[in-house]
């Protein structure tokens, strides 16, 4: 069996050992395993997974040249597909709005509040399904709300109809 090798350059980041040497002895960073850092301690820190890491090389591949030269966007986009199949999605409101929809209980016959059901993975449905609770105040991030609609904005303006996660548009 031969194993070939080839230095890996992403640009605008520091992968010489000598360097990233003199960031740790100089406490800069805290340690190799430091997420800032490009080591494979580094990208596990970051929730890099190893399939990833192997997606990356693979795509990459080796030249006789000795160097590969890639942009980190090529190493994130490897992250970003195999997390797209294998993540279950969840959602926050990072910065929140709070929104009270005045005909809700024209919309859920009068009731308080109205149960959802919302599948964890749009692609795949064997991750199985989580409740949410949809009430006439509910909480949106601040980004997703404008006083003046443009024709480039999908959030919420004034006079706007929007729809919401496994409610739609019935609000």
């Amino acid at each position: 069996m031969t194993w070939e090798y080839g230095r890996c350059n992403i640009t605008y980041n520091v992968l010489s050992k000598r360097r990233l040497n003199a960031l740790v002895t100089k406490n800069l960073v805290n340690g190799w395993d430091d997420p800032r850092l490009l080591t494979l301690d580094g990208l596990r820190r970051r929730g890099y997974t190893p399939s990833a890491i192997n997606a990356f090389c693979e795509q990459i591949g080796v030249t006789r040249s000795g160097t590969v030269s890639t942009q980190m966007h090529v190493l994130e986009n490897c992250v970003r597909k195999e997390m797209d199949e294998n993540a279950a999605r969840a959602f926050a409101v990072v910065h929140p709005l709070k929104v009270k929809i005045t005909n809700f209980k024209e919309v859920s016959g009068g009731k308080n509040f109205i149960e959802l059901s919302v599948a964890n993975h749009p692609k795949d449905p064997s991750m199985g399904e989580r409740k949410l609770i949809l009430a006439d105040t509910i909480f949106i991030d601040t980004d997703d709300f404008r006083d003046k609609d443009d024709k480039d904005f999908f959030g919420l303006a004034t006079g706007k109809e929007v729809g919401l996660l496994g409610a739609g548009n019935m609000c």
